[in-house]
């Protein structure tokens, strides 16, 4: 949930999203390795947000205002 100062909804994302991750491990035994491929590949339900820059949202907000 988004809300602004006032504790007004602004936007709601319900549901689930699955992502897989292919990821190297670079094969030398030590933590870490670099992912090569990171997406969602299930979206379940309302996600207005996956697409939407949360500060750009912010600032609509606040200039409807008045």
């Amino acid at each position: 949930m988004v809300r602004d100062a006032s504790g007004r909804l602004l936007e709601y994302q319900g549901g689930r999203v699955v992502f897989k991750n292919l990821f190297d491990t670079l094969g030398d035994h030590r933590p870490g390795g670099e992912s090569l491929r990171f997406r969602a590949t299930k979206v379940i339900g309302p996600h207005p947000l996956l697409d939407m820059d949360i500060c750009d949202l912010a600032s609509e907000q606040a200039a409807a205002q008045p």
